[in-house]
Order: C-alpha cells, then structure tokens, then sequence
C-alpha cells in the first residue's frame, strides 16, 4: 500500500503537534498534564491568602469537612479555573433555644493565573433545604468534566486530587 507510510507519518505529526500545544492525553476527569499543573499553581497560589483561612473557619462553623471540592477548567484561553467547595453541617441533636440553625456552606471561585484576578463568593442556605437541591442550584457545570476532586488539608491549603 503505497500511501501507508505517509498516513502514518501524517498522524503522528498530528499527535506531536496537539501535545506541543498543551493538548495530548487526558486524564479520567478530562484534564491535560499541562491542565493540572497549571491547577496546581494556582492552588499554590492561594497559600499566600486568606483563603485557607476562611476554608478553615467554615470547616469548624460545621463542624466537618467539606463534602464537595472540586476543581474544573472553565476556560483554556485565558485558562480559568471554577472551584466550588461546599459543607453540610453536623446537626446537633440537641439544640439549645434560640439557637440559629446550621447552614450549608460554598465557596464558590473563578481562579485566574494570576490570584489577584480572581473572584471569590461564599454562600450559605438553609440546611432544612433538601442537600442536593441547594447543590445543584449552586454547583452549576462544576460536577462535570474536565476537572478534578480537591482536598482540603489540615492547614487551609487545597490539594488536587491525583487522576
């Protein structure tokens, strides 16, 4: 077959080519290695905040940890990054009168390469709502891919979750 060999040739330069310009292989969440380095800047990024700050105080407002965390790339160009973290709270069983109610709890974030250029909203709502209504009101596409779970460490900081 006399064209084979420049198929071949054709779909590899192809594949070097979409890999030198970020694409390449995707992880399970629909993220390129270059996709979660950059996550992982900005990540690092926040460090320098208060952000892990605010993190920590509303994980003991609720007294646990943050159920949802999640990374996803809203945008390649400029690239974009949407974290939402969210919190149900530990009920107490035995509230004492005139005790406000425990709320859920998201932070909600569009994190830009640089920190300084990014937006950050905390909300909260009634946790007599039902849990995957507010979620889903809230969490718009950042369930879906391409993106990645988070985890919120002991000291503020978040981490990716490995692929």
């Amino acid at each position: 077959m006399p064209g084979r060999p420049l198929a071949v040739a054709a779909v590899a330069l192809a594949a070097g080519a979409l890999s030198a310009c970020g694409g390449g292989t995707v992880d399970a969440g629909g993220l390129t290695a270059g996709d979660r380095k950059a996550a992982d800047d900005i990540l690092r990024q926040l460090r320098s905040t208060s952000i892990p700050s605010v993190l920590f105080e509303e994980t003991a407002i609720a007294a646990a940890a943050p159920d949802i965390c999640r990374l996803r790339l809203q945008s390649e160009n400029p690239r974009r990054f949407r974290l939402f973290i969210f919190w149900t709270p530990q009920r107490d069983p035995q509230p004492e009168t005139g005790q406000n109610l425990p709320t859920y709890t998201w932070l909600d974030a569009t994190l830009a390469d640089q920190i300084v250029e990014s937006k950050f909203r905390l909300g909260h709502a009634d946790s007599r709502l039902p849990r995957t209504k507010v979620v889903r009101s809230h969490a718009g596409n950042v369930l879906t891919k391409p993106g990645a779970s988070c985890v919120l460490l002991s000291n503020g900081s978040l981490k990716l979750l490995t692929k």
